[in-house]
């Protein structure tokens, strides 16, 4: 009895995996193994690709079937099915979404630094007296400077007009200046910084398609080490910006006011330093006509203040403007010429000196100084009583003279700053009397 039920249960579940077979068969292609495995390996793919790292998923799984066919050999009296698989179809690399690219990281750290710290003027090299005297080869009508026969044909040397040389790049998206005090160590890594720094502007979205965008790299040796100082210039915006936190190397610009009024007014000190820049590196095709003209309306309105009252904020004295726009008709001449670096020099150093101006003015603020002797800060209210009474007899034995010198030195230094014209003017005032004491 017990052996017919054993019997009975055997066929039982003998019943059960022939369904379970059909079952399978009715679902033709379907890997229940490789799919629950493409399916694992294609999660763990969008996991890499969807994080911020730079990782890929070399092995990724397709989500798609084998493509395996099922065939079944029955032998007589063989109740067994016999799955034959065909070789899938080749692995493929599931599409890689685009990652941003990385920015190279030079060995030279990048530090922001302003155009008037450029480092032109200072450890110049002198001349080597024990190198050789060439002799001029006959027929010579061609005389290339080969001072750096190291420099790549994507750079070239320029001569400024105050004589100094510096180097250019001019390929398009990677326009950079630098010093020529190196030696071709140096210049391989300021090559090198200069690659890193317009790859991490085009990561931080900044367009470098036009051909307003320059970079001016050099480098500096300092305590701990070699660092490569830069700034970018922007000419539409006249304007210099960085990369970096630029805190540290434009705290300086403001050294010439007590407190910054906002980014308007930090436009001034930053233009300021443009016009520098243009000083320092001329060769750049700037509109000259226009800012000719602009130069001219700063020159006509400073003159007529001068002539119609004593408080003019110009930067230049009577005379000195009347110069100036002489100069400017000569400018006039050749605006249009493609390169004149004189002109640019010329042109950018007198904008330099207006635009300083209007910075230490606050001009366009409300509390912009209109007279050029007014403070626009609080007066302080500091009273000494020993100080008041020793200046008091003194004056009053020296007739009063002190303190007359004191007004006009009161409208010569105001705000902590000298107003240049006024400081010419007290001079020549100054001198003038002393002669006139020593002839009598």
């Amino acid at each position: 009895m017990s052996n017919a039920r054993m019997i009975i249960r055997l066929h039982i579940l003998v019943s059960c995996f022939r369904h379970f077979v059909t079952k399978i068969r009715g679902q033709p292609g379907h890997n229940s193994y490789g799919h629950s495995e493409s399916r694992s390996s294609a999660a763990q793919c969008d996991t890499v690709l969807t994080s911020t790292s730079s990782t890929q998923c070399l092995h990724a799984t397709p989500l798609l079937p084998f493509h395996n066919t099922r065939a079944t050999s029955s032998t007589p009296g063989s109740d067994t099915d016999v799955v034959t698989a065909l070789p899938s179809t080749p692995h493929f690399n599931a599409p890689v979404a685009s990652v941003p690219q990385q920015a190279t990281s030079p060995r030279t750290p990048l530090v922001p630094f302003t155009a008037s710290d450029v480092s032109r003027y200072d450890g110049r090299p002198l001349v080597n007296m024990s190198g050789p005297h060439e002799r001029l080869p006959i027929l010579t009508r061609s005389f290339p400077n080969q001072s750096y026969p190291w420099l790549t044909s994507d750079w070239k040397s320029y001569v400024h007009p105050e004589g100094a040389l510096y180097l250019y790049n001019n390929t398009v998206g990677r326009r950079a200046y630098t010093e020529a005090i190196i030696d071709e160590a140096k210049f391989r890594t300021v090559a090198e910084c200069v690659d890193a720094l317009y790859d991490l502007a085009r990561m931080k979205s900044v367009d470098l398609a036009a051909d307003d965008i320059e970079l001016v790299v050099q480098l500096e040796e300092g305590q701990a080490g070699v660092s490569c100082q830069y700034y970018f210039v922007d000419h539409n915006a006249r304007t210099l910006f960085w990369l970096h936190d630029p805190h540290e190397a434009i705290e300086h610009l403001f050294s010439a006011v007590r407190v910054v009024y906002g980014l308007s007014h930090m436009r001034y000190a930053l233009e300021q330093e443009y016009w520098m820049h243009c000083e320092r590196y001329p060769n750049h095709k700037l509109d000259r006509v226009k800012v000719i003209k602009e130069l001219r309306e700063l020159v006509i309105h400073a003159s007529a203040e001068i002539i119609t009252s004593d408080m003019s904020l110009s930067p230049f004295d009577a005379d000195e403007l009347s110069r100036i726009l002489g100069l400017i008709d000569h400018l006039k001449e050749n605006a249009e010429d493609d390169n004149s670096p004189h002109s640019i020099f010329a042109i950018a150093r007198f904008m330099h000196y207006f635009a300083r101006a209007k910075f230490f003015n606050f001009c366009g603020l409300p509390c912009a100084r209109l007279d050029a002797d007014k403070s626009i800060y609080p007066e302080e209210t500091d009273f000494h009583p020993l100080t008041s009474s020793l200046s008091f007899a003194l004056e009053a034995m020296l007739f009063w003279a002190p303190r007359a010198r004191l007004n006009d030195l009161q409208k010569v230094w105001v705000d902590e700053s000298v107003i240049t014209p006024r400081w010419k003017n007290f001079n020549r005032n100054l001198m003038t009397e002393w002669t006139g004491i020593t002839i009598y």
